[in-house]
């Protein structure tokens, strides 16, 4: 049977302008587009992990608006728990703004609102089991991250970072994880301001977009390239991948086959607009 994933992250409406190239500082540009879409790191990874067939908590924060109402509604939909997202009374639900340019690049403006204002202390009580994945990523406040990855650690869970936005950790979070999943910016961040060492995780997964993984595993190296396609969007990509990855890891795939996995559903992601709209089922990607 397989395990359940946990996913500790934010909640976010992005609102999505498409637009011919980036402006420059005090330069405005005409977007050809606006879309509102439900995202946020820690609700597109936990959709991608539904998606993917996993047994999904998800474990956030959301504020008293119509957006919460509507996160609700979505994780019902993908059949996801929502037992353990708390509603913050002081501050709105998080909203981001993004620009994608015609090159399928983006540009990401995040107000984190309930997101950086979810409690600790609740996070204790937690039903993780030993075979469980939490996975977490750092929109949400970092003595969440302690508290659940602590927690699944003393119950024989295994603990995913997905350490972005890049910023300064505590110490104790690397201590605690046993997958490390950074992008190339994440990459060089950590090893060059916090001396990160690869090979101190159970596995240190670097996305490079289209340029595929390099996978640290073992005191090896191994490069996993991408499917080759023609982007339209990026945006979700990355939660894409490690909600699948969790899922896969659940499962009891090894370790390499769920990352071939997870990048064979973040592949099909980029070429959808949007965050959660974008994410694949498995029966696109296990065929």
């Amino acid at each position: 049977m397989a395990n359940r994933v946990w996913v500790l992250g934010s909640a976010v409406v992005d609102f999505v302008s498409t637009i011919d190239r980036f402006p420059a500082p005090g330069e405005s540009r005409i977007a050809k587009s606006v879309e509102r879409f439900l995202g946020g790191k820690g609700v597109n990874q936990a959709v991608a992990a539904a998606r993917s067939g996993a047994d999904v908590s998800f474990v956030g924060a959301l504020g008293l608006d119509d957006a919460a109402s509507d996160f609700r509604v979505l994780l019902a939909e993908e059949g996801i728990d929502s037992s353990e997202v708390q509603t913050v009374l002081d501050a709105g639900t998080g909203q981001a703004t993004i620009l994608v340019n015609e090159d399928a690049e983006n540009m990401i403006a995040i107000y984190p609102g309930a997101n950086m204002m979810m409690g600790a202390s609740a996070l204790s009580h937690l039903e993780i089991d030993e075979g469980d994945v939490v996975v977490a990523s750092l929109e949400i406040p970092q003595e969440c991250i302690l508290t659940a990855f602590d927690l699944a650690k003393s119950r024989g869970a295994m603990t995913v970072l997905n350490p972005a936005p890049a910023c300064e950790l505590e110490p104790m979070i690397f201590a605690l994880t046993d997958v490390f999943t950074p992008n190339d910016t994440e990459s060089k961040f950590y090893q060059e301001s916090q001396k990160v060492d690869p090979g101190k995780f159970t596995a240190y997964i670097h996305t490079q977009g289209s340029g595929g993984v390099t996978l640290h595993h073992k005191h090896e190296q191994i490069k996993i390239p991408a499917p080759k396609i023609e982007a339209v969007d990026p945006t979700g990509a990355g939660d894409c991948f490690n909600g699948v990855l969790a899922a896969s890891l659940a499962k009891g795939m090894e370790l390499e086959a769920s990352v071939r996995r997870a990048i064979r559903a973040a592949s099909i992601s980029v070429t959808r607009p949007g965050a959660v709209p974008s994410m694949p089922n498995s029966e696109e990607y296990d065929g």
